[in-house]
């Protein structure tokens, strides 16, 4: 395929009460840049850290079931797209049990402490 052409800048001038859009030439902007810089706002930030902090919670005891967690963040309102980013950022493993009909479980790290890496956040 051919490569991403640029970004283009424009601005919306309200002239005469009426909106006419005005092309200010190419941009250094990406689409991935920008967005990237909406999904660091606070709200969505404090949303991270809840489900952090829930994730952190629900595995402290121990492995539990992989239904189990996605169930209680279901009940919480943490989506599962939010769910993932809070198990990359504790590192947590899943494995699955043996036997049969044994299921995945989630559980934290061995060897550190809940928590020990919140500056990945």
């Amino acid at each position: 395929l051919a490569p991403m052409a640029r970004a283009l800048s424009f601005t919306i001038d309200g002239a005469s009460g009426v909106p006419r859009v005005r092309w200010l030439g190419s941009s250094n902007h990406t689409a991935a840049g920008l967005l990237a810089a909406a999904a660091g706002d606070s709200d969505e930030r404090s949303v991270m850290a809840e489900a952090v902090e829930f994730l952190r919670s629900a595995l402290a005891g121990g492995p539990v079931p992989v239904n189990e967690i996605v169930r209680q963040a279901r009940q919480l309102a943490v989506s599962e797209r939010t769910l993932k980013r809070a198990r990359a950022a504790l590192h947590v493993h899943s494995r699955k049990l043996s036997g049969i009909g044994g299921g995945w479980v989630l559980e934290l790290p061995a060897g550190r402490e809940p928590g020990e890496d919140d500056d990945a956040l």
